[in-house]
């Protein structure tokens, strides 16, 4: 087995992280294009070719040698005048059309999340599917959680769940998340076919 580490994003590994989170949730990236998972991933790092590291928020990814097995990204509440960085509309729409477009950033809009202050929010927790079951999503979170710890700035780790994903649902228990709140989300449901949402929570301080 080849050493297994994690490391923040770069833009050399844009193509592989892309791909594998939409390989990860392709039950809703692909309600929102008319691609397949390749494509899918290519308009993403078309339209989001920036770097996720910064002032608003911290991408990292899990390497086993040089391959990409698993990403998780998190953010926080920006101050004012930060941001991560513009979309690229032109580029994207030229090379995917506009519905494509349109539909993904609508789609992704919805299920963007408002933070609170000092909060710090897991934006997405990816394995591959070849490395499913190995402790890869436990190893990430513990990551997210020491990350929290350390860096002093935050109260809470959050993150959403569907209510219906039991495996990751007892995860996040077992990582010592409480469920804060459940929702019903009919947009949710319509576009996704996941209308009750769990809001995990670990207290960081």
């Amino acid at each position: 087995m080849e050493e297994l580490r994690i490391e923040p994003y770069t833009e050399k590994d844009l193509q592989a992280a892309w791909q594998l989170v939409v390989d990860a949730f392709y039950g809703k990236f692909g309600v929102l294009t008319d691609l397949d998972a390749a494509g899918t991933a290519a308009l993403c790092s078309t339209l989001w070719p920036f770097s996720a590291n910064g002032d608003i928020e911290g991408h990292y990814l899990l390497k086993e040698g040089e391959e990409v097995v698993g990403s998780i990204l998190l953010s926080w509440k920006p101050e004012p005048g930060k941001s991560a960085g513009s979309a690229a509309y032109g580029p994207a729409i030229g090379a995917f059309g506009l519905r494509n477009v349109l539909k993904l950033t609508l789609g992704m809009e919805i299920l963007e999340h408002r933070h609170k202050d000092r909060e710090c929010y897991v934006g997405h927790l990816a394995v591959s599917e070849g490395h499913r079951g190995k402790g890869y999503g436990r190893k990430l979170m513990q990551f997210a959680k020491k990350t929290c710890l350390e860096d002093g700035r935050f109260d809470t780790l959050s993150l959403h769940v569907a209510a219906k994903n039991r495996p990751a649902v007892h995860l996040y228990h077992k990582l010592g998340f409480h469920v804060a709140r459940k929702w019903y989300s009919g947009i949710n449901g319509r576009l996704y076919n996941d209308p009750y949402w769990f809001l995990m929570v670990w207290d960081c301080r």
